[in-house]
């Protein structure tokens, strides 16, 4: 079995691989925002948890899943209104 070096982004030296995180601009990608509102997130608060490495900040994979679970509404408004919402 080889082994498999990861660096600080979790790339290893396998293609097949899959990243354990990302940088700021996938990570917008992936939660479907832009960059600037995770810049204002890590400033203000509220979003996704995030860590620096050097002077990257960088997304778990795993927290970026987490968030978007933690984004999940009502899938009509007819949900809304059984949930409690208001109107």
């Amino acid at each position: 079995m080889d082994s498999i070096q990861l660096n600080a982004t979790g790339r290893g030296s396998s293609s097949s691989m899959q990243p354990l995180s990302v940088g700021v601009a996938k990570a917008a990608e992936i939660i479907g925002c832009s960059p600037s509102y995770l810049n204002k997130c890590r400033v203000f608060g509220g979003g996704p948890k995030w860590f620096r490495v050097g002077t990257r900040c960088l997304y778990s994979l795993a927290d970026l899943n987490e968030f978007i679970a933690s984004q999940q509404r009502c899938a009509s408004t007819a949900e809304y209104k059984v949930a409690g919402g208001s109107r």
